[in-house]
């Protein structure tokens, strides 16, 4: 008969690139900030593949809704995921900027799948409040204006939305530091205490608007104010006067108000409007005044002159009651009392 044999074969199936590549997600969601920088990750999408090799190389691309091109995808091949990142700044201020719809696809080397994902852009707090103007001019105000009157409204806006856009308006304190005005959330500058020319005659009031975000961001404003000056202010001494009369010494002897005058000055810390042409007059209220002249130069000094000669032994000082009124209308006066040293 015949002869037979038995053997062993080994057959390898090679792999034949059938398989798309399918992402794990059909769709996908991302929420990010406007704010986020460049080259920061935005979302990770994968895909699986059913062959094997390099019929399983998956390469991950936007094919849709990025015209602006601000995103870009990192493959890792490895792995079969696709890092999608942020290429360049996105604004939620632009409208168009706030929601992107991508189209994303996985492809191997010869099949493809597509998937798709809302990429949802969040506001920052990265605008401040603007005003506009930002400088305001107030009509000139008279110092004696009672409180709450109104110096002007000032305006400001905040390009954020919800409450990054919400602020609020205040006033620094280092521009106003009697706290003589206050704003209020309408904008509404006023007076809030009385006002003083002598104090202040120039307002330069900063206001501000701070917003509500995280972290807060500020705007400003300048309100000038002139101040107008009233007659508020009565005559007063130029210097604080300390005048000597010798013992001993025949009438009528010119007393010295102090080491370089002989004169007595009057002075008003009201503007010259409401200053000069001062009167000056001795009142003959007391016995002592009565050993005095005053003569009134009528520019603003005058001098006085003893009526009799003094002992220090018998008294030591004399007090006089000087009384000063200005040109201003209605005319302020004032009495001051000149102490005489023997």
């Amino acid at each position: 008969g015949g002869l037979s044999g038995t053997g062993t074969a080994t057959i390898t199936i090679s792999d034949v690139n059938d398989h798309p590549p399918i992402f794990t997600q059909r769709s996908y969601t991302a929420l990010v900030t406007e704010d986020l920088e460049v080259n920061s990750e935005v979302l990770v999408v994968s895909a699986t593949d059913g062959d094997e090799g390099e019929n399983a190389v998956v390469t991950f691309s936007i094919v849709g809704g990025d015209e602006d091109r601000k995103f870009f995808v990192e493959t890792d091949k490895l792995n079969r995921r696709g890092i999608i990142k942020l290429k360049k700044g996105v604004d939620f201020e632009k409208p168009h900027e706030r929601t992107f719809n991508l189209t994303l696809k996985a492809e191997d080397a010869d099949f493809f799948s597509l998937a798709y994902c809302l990429v949802q852009v969040e506001d920052s707090n990265d605008h401040a409040p603007v005003f506009f103007p930002q400088f305001y001019e107030s009509p000139a105000m008279s110092e004696d204006v009672p409180v709450g009157t109104i110096v002007t409204q000032v305006t400001a806006s905040d390009l954020d939305s919800g409450q990054n856009a919400h602020f609020s308006y205040s006033i620094s304190k280092e521009s106003d530091p009697y706290n003589q005005f206050l704003v209020d959330q309408s904008g509404w500058v006023v007076v809030a205490h009385p006002l003083d020319r002598e104090k202040i005659a120039h307002h330069r009031i900063m206001v501000l608007a701070t917003d509500a975000g995280t972290p807060p961001l500020t705007g400003t404003a300048i309100v000038m104010v002139t101040v107008l000056d009233v007659n508020d202010n009565g005559p007063e001494f130029e210097a604080p006067y300390k005048p000597v009369v010798w013992e001993n010494t025949a009438a009528p002897q010119v007393v010295r108000m102090n080491e370089t005058s002989l004169l007595l000055h009057a002075t008003d810390r009201d503007t010259s409007t409401n200053g000069g042409p001062f009167s000056i007059r001795l009142l003959m209220l007391t016995s002592e005044a009565t050993n005095f002249n005053l003569t009134d130069f009528r520019n603003g000094s005058a001098a006085i002159t003893t009526l009799r000669t003094f002992d220090r032994e018998r008294q030591k000082e004399y007090r006089l009651p000087i009384l000063m009124i200005d040109g201003g209308f209605p005319p302020m006066s004032s009495t001051n009392t000149l102490t005489v040293v023997i």
